[in-house]
């Protein structure tokens, strides 16, 4: 079945209920339902990754790419169930961190929620793409408990490079520093805001 939301977005194609059952079923007596959800896993976080990616080269504005994001929030989560199955670190960010993102402000709980879902696995992840992708969705969050979302901000920020060629890494130090200066600004800790500026002009 073809469905089409508006013209803005090319043609989405899914079963009906009752095929898609009955696949299922098929895909579990064959042995293959468990090794599918992993390869749909894996597709749909290299999928969002490259999308976060696409949105930190400023090629593309905000609301077209939210808006193309949102036909694939229901694989999203069918893949980040999946990964939280498998303990999988690296597709639990890809994913949690990418439909964080992309949510409209109105689902703000559902963004905290990924958010700190995804706290747990800071020290677990090393690549600094992963780890800038974690700084947006922290500081998406910064609003809402600021202490403890500002521990979280600065324990990724102190591990991304000054210098790197990632339009991702380098736009989200950028901005978490910046998120950092203006909580320090409310605090009245303006040499920790100065401090905290310098670094993002680096």
């Amino acid at each position: 079945v073809a469905i089409t939301p508006d013209e803005a977005v090319e043609p989405r194609y899914r079963l009906l209920d009752t095929p898609r059952v009955f696949a299922a079923e098929k895909l579990r007596e064959a042995a293959e339902e468990a090794p599918l959800r992993q390869r749909h896993a894996h597709a749909v976080a290299a999928y969002f990754f490259e999308a976060q990616g696409v949105m930190d080269s400023g090629t593309v504005r905000l609301d077209p790419w939210r808006h193309a994001m949102a036909a694939d929030f229901d694989n999203g989560r069918e893949a980040l169930g999946w990964a939280r199955s498998a303990d999988d670190a690296v597709r639990i960010v890809q994913i949690a961190t990418a439909i964080a993102r992309a949510l409209p402000p109105s689902a703000y709980r559902e963004k905290v929620a990924l958010g700190y879902e995804v706290e747990p696995l800071v020290e677990r992840i090393n690549d600094p793409d992963l780890l800038a992708l974690l700084c947006w969705t922290f500081s998406a969050a910064s609003r809402t408990q600021p202490h403890r979302v500002l521990t979280l901000i600065r324990r990724c920020v102190i591990r991304l490079p000054s210098e790197s060629a990632s339009d991702t890494v380098r736009s989200a130090r950028y901005s978490s520093l910046c998120v950092l200066a203006r909580s320090e600004v409310y605090g009245g800790e303006l040499s920790a805001a100065e401090a905290a500026l310098a670094a993002a002009r680096e």
